[in-house]
């Protein structure tokens, strides 16, 4: 009860502030100045505001109205966290659900381009390349080209709203009488009681034996990128490309090893913009030998409004934040690309590969030890723990190896029906009891000095059903298929993503998620620009050292899930007269449960592949424990015949 009349007090409030700013509506993200996939408690806005504390939705407020939209992950936690605050769900991705700009749109009777003074709206929008809004942070109905004044206007934070966004809102509410104003937070004016501080965890340096290369060759490289972009400068947003760039790290944003901060880089300086205090002094002095000048956030806004008119700025638009991009002067050319460190970050150099193994192997001793305590646990007479109690003991045996500092992200943990919910997580209130029958699947990763990993396992527990063991081995199989593929040098994820999913085709089934993503090395968990996926948009080149985890499942819905997931290295398998073939080394090491495998199903080199995978988990593993555990590996890794 106290949480609804939160709520509705917070609605109120927000509706306040919209009347004095003349505002018709509001848009609420938990968006952070960056673009990042994980914000800090300090940046979640909307979860403030609506209570609904999912990592996925859009909350829209008019004066009479409020709405939420998410995807099915949070339907259910939704419906309960938005219980009597007035607050009506929307169901994202479902037919009859409209997008919420066309929803904004209908509410204000902004119709067929009429506005209430008979004028015509506007018909285009702003572009990304000429920064939309004036210098002093308003997106008027002359933004969007028109002429006359708008009949409607949206408030949406510019500050915390990326270049993209704010395109893909002026080219909807275009023509019909809308016009956005960027200028305002009233949740942040509101939300000045119990607020999160901004994080100001010191930075560290993230050394050469990590990082392969000092901060100066890396920006070397980044050169290189402008100007084949045709440009002479660069703005950096994305928090994981910062740190990576300037080999440094914080801990700022909960499961990434990140510092808020923006960079900016010309063909002869380095300029890392970021709260001086995060900043121990030999950090400062070390960067400035390297040639990154470091300089007090605040000082960032001007700098960029002090561009010179022959400037020609690079920004990535789905990370800018457009107040920030509207305060360049109008005659600065602007590129709108992807980072310029996205794909050098993304292909390991040789200290990041021997790192990234040495990590594995760390952290599949872990998961063999929380593997025997689980079996354990669900094998006595009356078990006791849920899936909590699991998440917690497997946090606990990741943090006692050498170099874990925590989780690279909340670990899943769904048993029976919550495995079939892709990205279910269980939080302190416990969630369902572990029994020893079914499957649940347990997808979690750590972070390491060497490296970040990213693994998902489906526990058999002893009874389970002939269902459950077929889809099992259907994924055994697709895992099986990609992992041990080759393909040619030019393919893209979409090209490679059939090999794990025509085994689900065969048999009439499909998994509706990507197959695979990019990793970091002690960073982030999702990392671009490749992926193996259907979707259009990952027809990036797979490149030698590129690191993607194959990860196939099958989602009964109220029934079961089962995931296979290990990471892999993209690598050089031959070259000959027709091409250069790759193929993947496969860096995760942990037994995949021979109870959820019917060997009938599985034809001989996929046995073949499988007792060698398990042969190489031994090997890789066992030096790393105990003499009991060992012998518990050597069963969970014994060859199927």
């Amino acid at each position: 009860m106290a949480a609804e009349c939160a709520a509705l007090e917070r609605l109120r409030g927000i509706r306040g502030k919209m009347e004095a700013y003349g505002l018709d509506a509001f848009i609420v993200t938990n968006g952070d100045p960056n673009g990042g996939e994980y914000p800090a408690e300090h940046w979640k806005a909307r979860s403030w505001l609506s209570g609904f504390t999912g990592s996925n939705g859009t909350l829209v407020v008019t004066r009479s109205e409020a709405a939420l939209w998410t995807d099915g992950r949070y339907y259910l936690q939704a419906e309960s966290q938005l219980s009597g605050s007035t607050i009506t769900l929307m169901r994202g991705g479902e037919p009859d659900t409209p997008e919420f700009p066309e929803w904004i749109a209908e509410r204000l009777n902004a119709k067929d381009g009429v506005s209430a003074n008979g004028d015509t709206a506007a018909k285009g929008a702003a572009s990304e390349t000429d920064g939309g809004a004036a210098a002093g942070g308003v997106a008027t109905a002359a933004a969007t080209g028109s002429s006359a004044p708008a009949e409607w206007k949206v408030g949406v934070n510019g500050r915390v709203t990326p270049c993209a966004t704010y395109s893909d809102l002026t080219k909807a509410f275009a023509g019909r009488g809308i016009a956005l104003v960027i200028e305002h937070d009233p949740v942040g004016e509101l939300w000045t009681e119990g607020r999160p501080e901004l994080p100001r965890d010191p930075i560290f340096r993230h050394g050469p034996r990590y990082a392969g290369a000092a901060a100066a060759e890396k920006l070397e490289d980044v050169r290189g990128e402008l100007r084949r972009r045709d440009a002479t400068c660069a703005l950096i947003s994305g928090l994981d490309d910062i740190a990576w760039l300037f080999n440094i790290r914080g801990g700022d944003v909960p499961n990434l090893p990140v510092a808020y901060a923006f960079a900016l880089v010309t063909g002869s300086s380095a300029e890392l913009y970021i709260d001086l205090a995060k900043v121990p002094d030999e950090v400062a002095e070390s960067l400035r030998a390297e040639g990154v000048a470091v300089v007090s956030r605040d000082e960032l806004a001007g700098r960029v409004a002090a561009l010179g008119g022959g400037e020609r700025l690079a920004y990535d638009p789905h990370k800018l934040n457009f107040w920030l991009l509207s305060r360049a002067p109008a005659e600065v050319r602007r590129i709108p690309s992807d980072e310029p460190t996205l794909r050098l970050k993304a292909v390991k150099n040789d200290a990041e590969i021997r790192n990234h193994r040495e990590c594995q192997a760390r952290d599949g001793a872990a998961m063999v030890r929380f593997l025997i305590w689980l079996e354990r646990e669900a094998a006595k007479p009356q078990p006791t723990v849920n899936e909590w109690d699991a998440a917690l003991a497997l946090r606990r045996f990741r943090s006692e190896q050498p170099e874990n500092r925590g989780e690279s992200f909340p670990s899943i943990v769904g048993y029976g029906p919550h495995g079939a919910m892709m990205h279910y997580a269980p939080d302190s209130t416990g969630g369902a009891r572990i029994e020893n029958r079914g499957l649940m699947v347990v997808d979690s990763g750590g972070q390491y000095l060497g490296g970040t990993t990213d693994i998902t396992r489906t526990i058999v527990f002893r009874e389970t059903t002939a269902e459950e063991r077929r889809d099992f081995t259907l994924t055994l199989k697709a895992h099986i298929s990609l992992a041990s593929s080759r393909f040619l040098y030019g393919a893209a994820g979409p090209h490679i993503d059939a090999f794990a999913r025509k085994v689900m085709w065969d048999h009439g089934m499909d998994y509706k998620s990507g197959t695979g993503h990019g990793i970091g090395s002690f960073l982030s968990v999702h990392e671009g620009p490749h992926s193996i996926s259907l979707r259009a948009g990952s027809l990036v080149r797979l490149e030698e050292n590129m690191f993607v985890s194959i990860e196939p499942g099958v989602y009964r819905d109220g029934k079961h899930g089962v995931r296979i997931e290990n990471l892999a290295r993209i690598r050089e398998d031959f070259t000959n007269e027709f091409g250069r073939f790759l193929c993947f080394e496969i860096l995760s090491f942990c037994p995949i449960s021979l109870a959820g495998v019917e060997p009938d199903m599985l034809d001989g080199a996929e046995k073949v592949w499988l007792n060698d995978y398990h042969r190489a988990v031994y090997d890789t593993v066992a030096p790393l424990l105990g003499p009991d555990e060992r012998e518990w590996l050597k069963n969970a890794t014994r060859p199927l015949l």
